[in-house]
């Protein structure tokens, strides 16, 4: 027998993207056992969600802005099935995505949550979105697998043990690493978290520079870091801290330090270069993924925006060991009083 679902998503806006969402899971409407929105804030329009063939609850909150963590929590405690499947207000599913997880559920059976990921069509096929969003598909389309962290832009979990936990964490007041955060508690007491990369939905989600940055600095490695750096597990290869990335930062560091230096020492020129192409070997295989979405051309853009998302992720990693160092310090310090 397969476990009913019940998906839950968070949402602020009542706006064409979730339409699209909510259109999408009319298609598995015969799998899913109800969909339930969870609006932050006070809803505008309720009549937004009678034009849909789908079981249909929302519940909304006397205060906005509280974030997705308490949204998935409230819309949690009202659903019903067996199964919460979570998937953001900008994620579309696939027409199979919820047979798929209802079949990864069957087949790893020792699991309390699988999670997918995003497609390799993005709907925004400009530039930047394209290479950040492809970006996230093929890290997490390659460590198909058992993992330590899950993932609540398509993320399936066994309700009890969801509710047991006590859900998110709720003081991420904005999208962050409430889910990577969940990962590990579910990780810690033993659960088991598998990655299926033949659970696919499609992210609407446009990048720019600007979100891109702020978003892998503040709101991925800053507090990532703080969680790795707490669990003890900076060691470990987590999706986008696998050993290369790693050493692909440390390798940008050090030309970002001989660069300078190098104009009044021209031999170490010669240093820069060997890193430059150590840099660029270690990532063969990203070009060569990125080269079946991108023209030749491209490729210096390409390369170019990596170099930023790397560069913003490595601030953040930074920021994230001064915020956990204040916070031992701080922690110490009331402990003392």
């Amino acid at each position: 027998m397969k476990p009913s679902i019940s998906v839950v998503i968070p949402a602020h806006v009542l706006d064409n993207t979730l339409h699209k969402v909510l259109t999408s899971l009319e298609t598995a409407r015969d799998d899913i056992l109800e969909v339930i929105v969870a609006f932050d804030g006070q809803i505008p329009d309720h009549s937004f969600f009678e034009r849909y063939n789908l079981t249909l609850r929302w519940s909304e909150s006397k205060e906005s802005q509280q974030g997705p963590a308490v949204g998935r929590n409230r819309g949690s405690k009202m659903a019903k099935g067996d199964i919460l499947f979570f998937c953001d207000s900008d994620v579309s599913i696939h027409a199979d995505t919820i047979q798929r997880i209802q079949e990864s559920f069957k087949t790893n059976s020792d699991c309390t949550a699988i999670i997918g990921c995003y497609d390799d069509c993005p709907a925004d096929q400009g530039m930047i979105s394209k290479f950040r969003n492809l970006l996230h598909h093929r890290v997490h389309y390659e460590n198909h697998g058992l993992i330590k962290t899950f993932w609540s832009g398509c993320g399936a979990i066994k309700r009890q043990t969801f509710l047991a936990l006590g859900g998110f964490n709720e003081t991420f007041r904005t999208a962050s690493v409430e889910d990577v955060e969940l990962g590990y508690r579910l990780s810690s007491e033993g659960f088991k978290i598998f990655l299926d990369n033949s659970v696919q939905v499609c992210h609407h989600k446009s990048w720019s520079l600007f979100s891109m940055c702020y978003t892998d600095c503040f709101l991925r490695a800053r507090p990532w870091t703080i969680l790795m750096l707490s669990e003890k597990s900076l060691g470990t290869t987590q999706l986008n801290v696998s050993r290369k990335d790693k050493v692909m930062l440390a390798t940008l560091l050090m030309m970002y330090f001989l660069a300078p230096i190098s104009i009044f020492f021209p031999t170490l020129w010669f240093t820069f270069i060997a890193l430059f192409i150590a840099h660029i070997s270690l990532k063969f295989t990203l070009w060569k993924f990125y080269l079946c979405y991108f023209s030749w051309w491209s490729f210096p853009t390409v390369y170019g925006l990596y170099v930023i998302h790397l560069t913003a992720g490595g601030i953040g990693f930074g920021l994230g060991i001064l915020d956990y160092i204040h916070l031992r310090i701080f922690n110490r310090s009331q402990n003392t009083e």
